[in-house]
């Protein structure tokens, strides 16, 4: 059984303290994750890891608890989680019903890197005014919790909500950067495949655009289009919002997978 992840207190990700403790040494943990450790009811001897949110890992063994503190011993040193063979960013529209949340926790545990709230023409949610900044934080909350549950050391960045109108400027700029751009869409050609799509040589991001439940308006899908987006198929079947980026990104996993993730 893997062991449980943690993260590092937001203000402590960027300090490398950590690497530079040998086998044995000792260290806190302090915030939320120390919380949690204790709902786990971790004793002295369990092991966890911890992790920057970078992708950088070590294992720690639990010597005692002081106050809100955990004290741990370093059983692993610090090291680099395997590099992603590209970067995968996925564009979910927001859905009603939760759906949206509902796919950022699955998109997450097959590996999606960056997110991207869209507020999309068909979308029935609004996030307007302070909804907008609630929304982007809880969404970062889920990304964590999702992060751990799946135990990936690497935390997928949740950017702030974007309008089609911000949307398409940033898949200009994705474009122009030599960025693979792929829109979902039922609409696409049978052979509009992502085995057809995705080069031999691997973009350094490939994004993933996925629509509301009342589908992606014309005007957005021309408008995605000329800013360089091309539309792809994810199948025969029509898929809910809540299931298409997760599938797209499982069809990915298998197409860009490394040759170590191969031998697995």
């Amino acid at each position: 059984m893997t062991l449980p992840l943690f993260f590092l207190p937001p203000q402590h990700r960027d300090d490398h303290s950590l690497a530079t403790l040998n086998v044995g040494e000792r260290a806190t943990l302090t915030g939320e994750s120390a919380k949690h450790l204790q709902v786990m009811r971790l004793g002295v001897g369990d092991l966890f890891d911890l992790s920057d949110g970078s992708g950088f890992r070590l294992t720690g063994e639990v010597q005692g608890q002081q106050g809100a503190e955990i004290i741990f011993s370093v059983a692993t040193p610090w090291h680099a989680d395997p590099p992603s063979a590209c970067e995968l960013v996925v564009v979910q529209a927001l859905a009603k019903s939760g759906d949206d949340e509902s796919a950022l926790h699955s998109m997450i545990e097959v590996g999606a890197t960056e997110i991207i709230p869209w507020q999309a023409d068909r979308s029935i949610v609004r996030w307007k005014g302070p909804k907008a900044q609630k929304g982007q934080q809880k969404w970062s909350q889920l990304a964590l919790a999702a992060a751990k549950q799946s135990r990936r050391a690497t935390l997928p960045k949740v950017h702030d909500m974007a309008t089609t109108k911000q949307l398409v400027a940033k898949v200009a700029q994705a474009t122009e950067a030599g960025e693979l751009v792929l829109i979902c869409h039922e609409a696409a050609d049978l052979k509009a495949t992502l085995d057809r799509l995705i080069p031999a040589k691997l973009p350094p991001k490939i994004w993933l655009i996925v629509g509301p439940e009342g589908g992606i308006s014309d005007s957005e899908i021309e408008a995605l289009q000329s800013a360089g987006g091309k539309l792809c198929r994810l199948g025969w079947a029509v898929l809910r919002a809540a299931t298409a980026a997760t599938v797209a990104l499982s069809q990915l996993q298998l197409l860009i997978a490394t040759p170590s993730a191969k031998d697995c």
